[in-house]
């Protein structure tokens, strides 16, 4: 009997807690509860365009080479049209002749743009 009271008191006093507890977490952050975007680089440039260079590491499918003079160039270029760039190792992959996964070791570098165009570039 003691475990049903126990039970009949602390089911209400839980979903008034959580209930608080979102109300408390929406009023401290009411730009967000309005659907406005917060950030924390407000006044900063946002720049919605972006450049890609996937930099291979193999030459004529399996022959391994050092991709790192092309994306020192390529960072070179891109710091220099764009004011700056990133690199960043990953893996890509595509469909051989045979029909087979070929993956590959690449490095992807990128750069962000304001107002993307043809004379930029």
């Amino acid at each position: 009997m003691e475990r049903k009271r126990f039970a009949y008191w602390m089911t209400p006093l839980i979903l008034f807690l959580c209930l608080l507890g979102s109300a408390v977490y929406s009023a401290g952050q009411p730009e967000a509860a309005n659907g406005k975007h917060q950030s924390a680089l407000k006044g900063q440039y946002y720049l919605e365009d972006v450049v890609k260079i996937y930099v291979p590491s193999t030459y004529d499918v399996d022959q391994p080479i050092d991709n790192t003079p092309y994306v020192n160039k390529t960072l070179e270029k891109f710091s220099g049209m764009f004011g700056g760039a990133t690199a960043v190792d990953g893996t890509g992959a595509w469909i051989s002749d045979e029909e087979q996964l070929v993956k590959d070791k690449v490095t992807i570098v990128y750069s962000f743009a304001e107002d993307l165009d043809k004379k930029k570039i």
